[in-house]
Protein backbone atom coordinates (compact mmCIF):
# COMPACT_ATOMS: atom_id res chain seq x y z
CA UNK A 1 0.00 0.00 0.00
CA UNK A 2 1.49 3.33 -1.08
CA UNK A 3 2.02 5.94 1.60
CA UNK A 4 1.64 9.60 0.77
CA UNK A 5 4.66 11.43 2.10
CA UNK A 6 2.83 14.75 2.05
CA UNK A 7 0.09 13.50 4.37
CA UNK A 8 1.69 14.56 7.67
CA UNK A 9 2.61 17.94 6.18
CA UNK A 10 -0.97 18.61 5.09
CA UNK A 11 -2.30 17.54 8.46
CA UNK A 12 0.16 19.78 10.31
CA UNK A 13 -0.82 22.71 8.07
CA UNK A 14 -4.50 22.08 8.83
CA UNK A 15 -3.88 21.98 12.57
CA UNK A 16 -1.75 25.12 12.47
CA UNK A 17 -4.54 26.97 10.64
CA UNK A 18 -7.03 25.89 13.31
CA UNK A 19 -4.66 26.95 16.08
CA UNK A 20 -4.13 30.32 14.42
CA UNK A 21 -7.87 30.93 14.05
CA UNK A 22 -8.48 30.09 17.71
CA UNK A 23 -5.51 31.99 19.13
CA UNK A 24 -6.48 34.78 21.53
CA UNK A 25 -3.49 36.91 20.54
CA UNK A 26 -2.60 37.79 24.12
CA UNK A 27 -0.79 36.50 27.18
CA UNK A 28 -2.72 34.51 29.78
CA UNK A 29 -0.19 34.42 32.61
CA UNK A 30 3.06 36.11 33.51
CA UNK A 31 5.05 32.89 32.87
CA UNK A 32 4.41 33.39 29.16
CA UNK A 33 5.60 36.99 29.39
CA UNK A 34 8.87 35.86 30.98
CA UNK A 35 9.59 33.36 28.18
CA UNK A 36 8.68 35.94 25.54
CA UNK A 37 10.87 38.58 27.20
CA UNK A 38 13.93 36.35 26.81
CA UNK A 39 13.13 35.73 23.14
CA UNK A 40 12.70 39.45 22.50
CA UNK A 41 15.88 40.39 24.38
CA UNK A 42 17.89 37.84 22.41
CA UNK A 43 16.41 38.94 19.09
CA UNK A 44 16.73 42.69 19.60
CA UNK A 45 19.75 43.12 21.87
CA UNK A 46 21.53 39.75 21.94
CA UNK A 47 21.01 39.77 25.70
CA UNK A 48 19.42 37.21 28.03
CA UNK A 49 17.86 39.54 30.60
CA UNK A 50 14.17 40.13 31.27
CA UNK A 51 14.46 43.70 32.52
CA UNK A 52 11.25 44.51 30.65
CA UNK A 53 9.33 42.66 33.38
CA UNK A 54 11.57 43.55 36.32
CA UNK A 55 8.42 44.54 38.23
CA UNK A 56 7.68 40.85 38.81
CA UNK A 57 10.55 40.79 41.31
CA UNK A 58 8.57 42.93 43.72
CA UNK A 59 5.32 40.96 44.05
CA UNK A 60 4.36 39.00 47.14
CA UNK A 61 3.84 35.48 45.81
CA UNK A 62 6.99 33.46 45.03
CA UNK A 63 5.11 31.97 42.10
CA UNK A 64 4.85 35.40 40.51
CA UNK A 65 8.57 36.11 40.86
CA UNK A 66 9.65 34.93 37.43
CA UNK A 67 13.38 35.21 37.91
CA UNK A 68 16.11 36.77 40.02
CA UNK A 69 18.69 39.52 39.95
CA UNK A 70 22.08 38.47 38.65
CA UNK A 71 25.45 39.71 39.96
CA UNK A 72 25.37 42.42 37.26
CA UNK A 73 22.08 43.83 38.56
CA UNK A 74 20.07 42.58 35.58
CA UNK A 75 16.92 40.47 35.95
CA UNK A 76 17.01 36.98 34.42
CA UNK A 77 14.22 34.47 33.90
CA UNK A 78 14.06 31.29 35.94
CA UNK A 79 12.43 29.44 33.05
CA UNK A 80 14.36 26.87 31.05
CA UNK A 81 16.06 28.56 28.07
CA UNK A 82 14.95 26.17 25.30
CA UNK A 83 11.43 27.60 24.64
CA UNK A 84 12.84 31.11 24.29
CA UNK A 85 15.81 30.09 22.13
CA UNK A 86 13.83 27.74 19.88
CA UNK A 87 11.29 30.50 19.14
CA UNK A 88 14.04 32.85 17.92
CA UNK A 89 13.95 31.84 14.21
CA UNK A 90 10.18 32.36 14.23
CA UNK A 91 10.61 35.86 15.70
CA UNK A 92 13.36 36.70 13.20
CA UNK A 93 11.21 35.45 10.33
CA UNK A 94 8.47 37.93 11.15
CA UNK A 95 10.98 40.73 11.67
CA UNK A 96 12.18 40.00 8.14
CA UNK A 97 8.61 40.26 6.89
CA UNK A 98 8.23 43.56 8.74
CA UNK A 99 11.28 44.96 6.90
CA UNK A 100 9.32 44.53 3.67
CA UNK A 101 6.92 47.19 4.87
CA UNK A 102 4.28 44.85 6.30
CA UNK A 103 2.87 45.87 9.67
CA UNK A 104 3.51 42.94 12.03
CA UNK A 105 2.20 42.67 15.63
CA UNK A 106 5.24 40.87 17.03
CA UNK A 107 3.63 39.70 20.26
CA UNK A 108 0.67 38.16 18.45
CA UNK A 109 2.69 36.36 15.75
CA UNK A 110 5.20 35.07 18.30
CA UNK A 111 2.34 33.58 20.28
CA UNK A 112 1.52 31.42 17.25
CA UNK A 113 4.79 29.55 17.70
CA UNK A 114 3.46 26.82 19.97
CA UNK A 115 0.86 26.12 17.31
CA UNK A 116 3.76 25.11 15.07
CA UNK A 117 5.24 22.95 17.85
CA UNK A 118 1.92 21.22 18.58
CA UNK A 119 1.25 20.59 14.88
CA UNK A 120 4.72 19.05 14.56
CA UNK A 121 3.97 16.82 17.55
CA UNK A 122 0.73 15.64 15.91
CA UNK A 123 2.61 14.87 12.69
CA UNK A 124 5.24 12.95 14.64
CA UNK A 125 2.49 10.96 16.37
CA UNK A 126 1.26 9.93 12.92
CA UNK A 127 4.81 8.81 12.03
CA UNK A 128 5.06 6.95 15.34
CA UNK A 129 1.89 5.00 14.60
CA UNK A 130 3.18 4.09 11.14
CA UNK A 131 6.55 3.01 12.54
CA UNK A 132 4.81 0.70 15.01
CA UNK A 133 3.02 -1.08 12.19
CA UNK A 134 -0.39 0.60 12.17
CA UNK A 135 -2.21 1.87 9.09
CA UNK A 136 -1.99 5.35 7.67
CA UNK A 137 -5.65 6.00 8.49
CA UNK A 138 -4.98 5.02 12.08
CA UNK A 139 -2.08 7.48 12.16
CA UNK A 140 -4.27 10.28 10.80
CA UNK A 141 -6.97 9.57 13.37
CA UNK A 142 -4.41 9.50 16.17
CA UNK A 143 -2.88 12.82 15.12
CA UNK A 144 -6.29 14.52 14.91
CA UNK A 145 -7.33 13.13 18.28
CA UNK A 146 -4.19 14.57 19.81
CA UNK A 147 -4.35 17.90 18.00
CA UNK A 148 -8.05 18.64 18.57
CA UNK A 149 -9.18 16.31 21.35
CA UNK A 150 -6.68 16.90 24.15
CA UNK A 151 -5.32 19.77 26.21
CA UNK A 152 -2.67 20.11 23.51
CA UNK A 153 -5.08 22.41 21.63
CA UNK A 154 -5.48 25.10 24.32
CA UNK A 155 -1.75 24.99 25.04
CA UNK A 156 -0.96 25.46 21.36
CA UNK A 157 -2.32 28.97 21.97
CA UNK A 158 -0.17 29.66 25.04
CA UNK A 159 3.51 30.57 25.16
CA UNK A 160 4.47 27.98 27.77
CA UNK A 161 7.31 25.47 27.54
CA UNK A 162 5.08 22.41 27.97
CA UNK A 163 4.30 21.94 24.23
CA UNK A 164 8.04 21.86 23.50
CA UNK A 165 8.49 19.30 26.29
CA UNK A 166 5.75 17.18 24.68
CA UNK A 167 7.52 17.30 21.31
CA UNK A 168 10.90 16.49 22.87
CA UNK A 169 9.51 13.59 24.89
CA UNK A 170 7.71 12.02 21.93
CA UNK A 171 10.72 12.60 19.65
CA UNK A 172 13.06 10.86 22.10
CA UNK A 173 10.61 7.97 22.48
CA UNK A 174 10.29 7.73 18.69
CA UNK A 175 14.07 7.78 18.19
CA UNK A 176 14.65 5.02 20.73
CA UNK A 177 11.88 2.89 19.23
CA UNK A 178 13.30 3.28 15.72
CA UNK A 179 16.75 2.43 17.04
CA UNK A 180 15.34 -0.72 18.62
CA UNK A 181 13.79 -1.75 15.30
CA UNK A 182 16.50 -0.67 12.83
CA UNK A 183 19.66 -0.50 15.00
CA UNK A 184 20.94 2.60 13.18
CA UNK A 185 23.04 5.30 14.86
CA UNK A 186 21.04 8.20 13.45
CA UNK A 187 18.02 7.24 15.55
CA UNK A 188 20.13 7.16 18.68
CA UNK A 189 21.52 10.62 17.90
CA UNK A 190 17.93 11.81 17.44
CA UNK A 191 16.95 10.34 20.80
CA UNK A 192 19.96 11.90 22.53
CA UNK A 193 19.34 15.32 20.99
CA UNK A 194 15.69 15.16 22.01
CA UNK A 195 16.62 14.20 25.56
CA UNK A 196 18.90 17.25 25.65
CA UNK A 197 15.98 19.40 24.46
CA UNK A 198 13.83 18.03 27.28
CA UNK A 199 16.51 18.96 29.82
CA UNK A 200 16.94 22.48 28.42
CA UNK A 201 13.19 23.08 28.56
CA UNK A 202 12.54 22.03 32.16
CA UNK A 203 15.46 20.95 34.35
CA UNK A 204 13.16 18.87 36.57
CA UNK A 205 12.40 16.68 33.56
CA UNK A 206 15.78 15.06 34.05
CA UNK A 207 13.70 12.41 35.84
CA UNK A 208 11.94 11.67 32.55
CA UNK A 209 15.32 11.40 30.85
CA UNK A 210 16.19 8.82 33.50
CA UNK A 211 13.16 6.74 32.49
CA UNK A 212 14.03 7.09 28.80
CA UNK A 213 17.57 6.10 29.74
CA UNK A 214 16.12 2.92 31.25
CA UNK A 215 14.38 2.25 27.91
CA UNK A 216 17.74 2.74 26.18
CA UNK A 217 19.48 0.33 28.58
CA UNK A 218 16.79 -2.32 28.14
CA UNK A 219 17.22 -2.10 24.37
CA UNK A 220 20.99 -2.37 24.85
CA UNK A 221 20.51 -5.55 26.86
CA UNK A 222 18.18 -6.89 24.17
CA UNK A 223 20.78 -6.22 21.47
CA UNK A 224 23.53 -7.78 23.56
CA UNK A 225 21.45 -10.92 23.99
CA UNK A 226 20.96 -11.07 20.23
CA UNK A 227 24.73 -10.93 19.72
CA UNK A 228 25.22 -13.72 22.24
CA UNK A 229 22.55 -15.82 20.55
CA UNK A 230 24.32 -15.29 17.22
CA UNK A 231 27.49 -16.84 18.75
CA UNK A 232 29.67 -13.87 17.78
CA UNK A 233 32.98 -14.32 19.66
CA UNK A 234 33.68 -11.31 21.93
CA UNK A 235 36.96 -9.39 21.89
CA UNK A 236 37.89 -6.11 23.53
CA UNK A 237 37.99 -4.08 20.30
CA UNK A 238 34.60 -5.26 19.12
CA UNK A 239 33.11 -4.78 22.58
CA UNK A 240 34.58 -1.28 22.95
CA UNK A 241 33.37 -0.22 19.52
CA UNK A 242 29.95 -1.75 20.15
CA UNK A 243 29.60 0.09 23.47
CA UNK A 244 30.93 3.43 22.18
CA UNK A 245 28.56 3.54 19.20
CA UNK A 246 25.63 3.06 21.56
CA UNK A 247 26.71 5.11 24.56
CA UNK A 248 28.05 8.27 22.94
CA UNK A 249 25.14 9.21 20.62
CA UNK A 250 22.67 9.20 23.50
CA UNK A 251 24.85 10.55 26.31
CA UNK A 252 26.93 13.22 24.56
CA UNK A 253 24.02 15.57 23.68
CA UNK A 254 22.61 15.33 27.22
CA UNK A 255 25.98 15.90 28.88
CA UNK A 256 26.82 18.73 26.47
CA UNK A 257 23.55 20.56 27.07
CA UNK A 258 23.87 19.94 30.81
CA UNK A 259 27.24 21.72 30.78
CA UNK A 260 25.81 24.56 28.69
CA UNK A 261 22.95 24.97 31.17
CA UNK A 262 25.43 25.26 34.03
CA UNK A 263 27.35 27.88 32.06
CA UNK A 264 24.06 29.69 31.42
CA UNK A 265 23.30 29.62 35.15
CA UNK A 266 26.77 31.01 35.86
CA UNK A 267 26.22 33.80 33.35
CA UNK A 268 22.85 34.75 34.82
CA UNK A 269 23.12 34.13 38.55
CA UNK A 270 26.81 33.60 39.25
CA UNK A 271 26.48 29.95 40.30
CA UNK A 272 26.54 26.75 38.25
CA UNK A 273 23.46 25.28 39.95
CA UNK A 274 21.40 28.41 40.58
CA UNK A 275 18.38 28.38 38.24
CA UNK A 276 16.60 31.42 39.67
CA UNK A 277 13.90 29.52 41.53
CA UNK A 278 13.17 30.80 45.03
CA UNK A 279 13.11 27.66 47.14
CA UNK A 280 13.78 29.67 50.29
CA UNK A 281 10.66 31.78 49.64
CA UNK A 282 8.19 28.92 49.31
CA UNK A 283 8.80 27.35 45.92
CA UNK A 284 9.59 23.67 46.02
CA UNK A 285 8.22 20.15 46.22
CA UNK A 286 6.34 20.73 49.44
CA UNK A 287 2.70 19.90 48.62
CA UNK A 288 0.94 16.98 50.26
CA UNK A 289 0.87 14.17 47.72
CA UNK A 290 -2.78 13.21 48.31
CA UNK A 291 -3.89 16.78 47.55
CA UNK A 292 -1.63 17.17 44.55
CA UNK A 293 -2.45 13.81 43.00
CA UNK A 294 -6.18 14.28 43.49
CA UNK A 295 -5.91 17.78 42.08
CA UNK A 296 -4.09 16.64 38.93
CA UNK A 297 -6.17 13.56 38.25
CA UNK A 298 -9.63 13.85 39.77
CA UNK A 299 -10.54 17.38 40.79
CA UNK A 300 -12.85 19.45 38.55
CA UNK A 301 -10.38 22.33 39.02
CA UNK A 302 -7.42 20.69 37.24
CA UNK A 303 -8.36 17.03 36.89
CA UNK A 304 -6.95 15.27 33.84
CA UNK A 305 -10.10 13.37 32.92
CA UNK A 306 -12.33 16.42 33.31
CA UNK A 307 -10.24 18.43 30.86
CA UNK A 308 -9.50 15.54 28.47
CA UNK A 309 -12.19 12.83 28.78
CA UNK A 310 -10.48 11.04 25.87
CA UNK A 311 -7.83 9.76 28.27
CA UNK A 312 -10.49 7.57 29.90
CA UNK A 313 -10.45 5.60 26.64
CA UNK A 314 -6.68 5.21 27.01
CA UNK A 315 -7.26 3.20 30.19
CA UNK A 316 -9.39 0.77 28.15
CA UNK A 317 -7.01 0.40 25.20
CA UNK A 318 -3.76 0.38 27.18
CA UNK A 319 -3.86 -3.39 28.01
CA UNK A 320 -4.32 -4.21 24.31
CA UNK A 321 -1.46 -1.89 23.40
CA UNK A 322 0.68 -3.55 26.06
CA UNK A 323 0.07 -7.00 24.60
CA UNK A 324 1.61 -5.90 21.31
CA UNK A 325 4.24 -3.45 22.60
CA UNK A 326 5.07 -4.61 26.11
CA UNK A 327 8.29 -2.66 26.62
CA UNK A 328 6.90 0.59 25.18
CA UNK A 329 3.75 0.30 27.32
CA UNK A 330 5.92 -0.19 30.40
CA UNK A 331 7.96 2.93 29.61
CA UNK A 332 4.83 5.04 28.99
CA UNK A 333 3.38 3.87 32.31
CA UNK A 334 6.62 4.64 34.15
CA UNK A 335 6.92 8.09 32.55
CA UNK A 336 3.35 8.78 33.68
CA UNK A 337 3.99 7.71 37.26
CA UNK A 338 7.17 9.79 37.47
CA UNK A 339 5.73 13.02 36.04
CA UNK A 340 2.43 12.81 37.94
CA UNK A 341 4.31 12.01 41.13
CA UNK A 342 6.75 14.88 40.54
CA UNK A 343 4.15 17.59 40.02
CA UNK A 344 1.74 16.13 42.56
CA UNK A 345 4.41 17.20 45.06
CA UNK A 346 5.06 20.67 43.54
CA UNK A 347 3.83 23.51 45.75
CA UNK A 348 1.76 24.99 42.89
CA UNK A 349 0.64 21.72 41.31
CA UNK A 350 -2.22 23.54 39.52
CA UNK A 351 0.27 25.48 37.37
CA UNK A 352 -1.06 28.97 38.04
CA UNK A 353 -3.66 30.55 35.77
CA UNK A 354 -3.89 27.71 33.25
CA UNK A 355 -6.27 25.24 31.61
CA UNK A 356 -6.38 21.80 33.19
CA UNK A 357 -3.25 20.00 34.40
CA UNK A 358 -0.68 22.17 32.65
CA UNK A 359 2.29 20.19 33.94
CA UNK A 360 0.95 16.95 32.41
CA UNK A 361 0.81 18.33 28.86
CA UNK A 362 4.16 16.66 27.95
CA UNK A 363 2.56 13.23 28.42
CA UNK A 364 -0.47 13.93 26.21
CA UNK A 365 0.95 12.43 22.96
CA UNK A 366 2.08 9.28 24.74
CA UNK A 367 -1.35 8.90 26.34
CA UNK A 368 -3.03 9.19 22.94
CA UNK A 369 -0.73 6.59 21.34
CA UNK A 370 -2.38 3.46 22.90
CA UNK A 371 -5.70 4.45 21.32
CA UNK A 372 -4.29 3.35 17.96
CA UNK A 373 -4.78 -0.28 18.97
CA UNK A 374 -8.54 0.07 18.41
CA UNK A 375 -8.17 1.96 15.13
CA UNK A 376 -6.30 -0.63 13.10
CA UNK A 377 -8.57 -2.82 10.94
CA UNK A 378 -7.59 -6.46 10.87
CA UNK A 379 -6.10 -6.50 14.37
CA UNK A 380 -8.34 -8.01 17.07
CA UNK A 381 -11.30 -7.48 14.72
CA UNK A 382 -13.55 -9.83 16.66
CA UNK A 383 -12.31 -8.84 20.07
CA UNK A 384 -15.17 -7.52 22.20
CA UNK A 385 -12.79 -5.25 24.12
CA UNK A 386 -11.72 -3.61 20.85
CA UNK A 387 -15.32 -2.93 19.88
CA UNK A 388 -16.07 -1.50 23.30
CA UNK A 389 -12.88 0.56 23.04
CA UNK A 390 -13.94 1.95 19.67
CA UNK A 391 -17.29 3.07 21.10
CA UNK A 392 -15.62 4.65 24.13
CA UNK A 393 -13.06 6.41 21.93
CA UNK A 394 -15.81 7.85 19.72
CA UNK A 395 -17.88 9.11 22.66
CA UNK A 396 -14.98 10.53 24.67
CA UNK A 397 -13.42 12.08 21.54
CA UNK A 398 -16.59 14.09 20.88
CA UNK A 399 -16.77 15.15 24.51
CA UNK A 400 -13.07 16.05 24.59
CA UNK A 401 -13.39 18.11 21.41
CA UNK A 402 -16.27 20.04 22.98
CA UNK A 403 -14.23 20.67 26.15
CA UNK A 404 -11.23 21.99 24.21
CA UNK A 405 -13.51 24.10 22.02
CA UNK A 406 -14.95 25.74 25.13
CA UNK A 407 -11.44 26.62 26.24
CA UNK A 408 -10.27 28.21 22.99
CA UNK A 409 -13.54 30.04 22.32
CA UNK A 410 -13.76 31.62 25.75
CA UNK A 411 -10.06 32.48 26.08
Amino acid sequence: MAVRNDGPVLLMALLFCIYTLTNSGGFHIVDEVSIFAVTESLALRRAEDTNAIAWTQFVNSPGEVLGAFGPDGQVYSKKGPAPSFVALPWYWLWRGVARLGVAIPFVQVTLLWNGVITALTAGLLWCMARAMGYTEKAGVALALLYGLGTIAWPYANHFFGEPLSALGLLLCFYGLYQWRVHNQWRWLWLAGGSAALILATVAAHILLIGVLGMYWLLILREQRQQLTAASIPPNWRRTTRWAATRLLPFLLPVIGVGLLLMAYNMLRFGHLLDTGYHFDAGEGFTAAWPSGLWGLLGSPYRGLFWHTPLFAATLVTFPLFGQRHRLEAFIIALLSVVLIGLYGKWWMWWGGFAWGPRFLVPLAPLWVLPLVECMNPGIHQRNLRVRVGQVIIALTALLSFAVQLLSVLVN
